[in-house]
């Protein structure tokens, strides 16, 4: 009797374990295992990861059905651009409804940053990204690599003004 009641509350707890995961686990179109991109912003990290990681089933699944058929060109032009970025940075998003223009500057190791626009469409339940357009390069003002004290500011910099406090306790006292 006592061992069939554990193996009931053994069966329930594995039970409860697989549907409590089940629940909480969200998966892409197609059934990738990746968490659905429920940002803009999400969906070019995500799609940065993918082509990093030379993975096409997920960059496939970040892409609208319209860019599909261009999908091995984006990799083959992507790769080597991110391979030769230090700093990937999303400068700006404007969404609207449905859609998103985000740009992203891509700093690469030539000391040039790189703009690249991505239009974005959101289709039940994920964004996906619809258009890439690389803007013309701009020279960095500051070499990558160059050290704080080295950067041509142009003047000397004075120590910051002290902030301004506001009323209230101090965050000293504060337990």
């Amino acid at each position: 009797m006592a061992r069939a009641h554990r193996r009931e509350a053994l069966l329930a707890a594995v039970l409860t374990g697989a549907l409590t995961a089940l629940a909480l686990w969200r998966v892409q179109p197609g059934g990738s295992g990746y968490p659905v991109p429920e940002t803009p912003e999400v969906c070019l990290r995500q799609f940065r990861e993918a082509i990093l990681q030379g993975d096409p089933e997920r960059i496939r699944n970040l892409l609208s059905e319209e860019m599909h058929p261009h999908q091995d060109r984006l990799v083959r032009e992507q790769q080597p651009r991110l391979t030769q970025t230090l700093s990937w940075v999303i400068v700006q998003t404007r969404q609207s409804g449905q859609s998103a223009l985000v740009l992203v500057h891509e700093m690469h190791r030539d000391g040039w940053i790189y703009p690249v626009e991505y239009e974005l469409l959101y289709r039940e339940p994920a964004w996906q990204i619809s258009r890439i357009s690389y803007l013309p390069p701009e020279k960095a003002s500051i070499a990558p690599g160059t050290h704080v004290r080295e950067a041509p500011w142009g003047q000397e910099l004075s120590a910051p003004p002290e902030p301004s406090r506001t009323e209230g306790p101090d965050p000293e006292d504060t337990p």
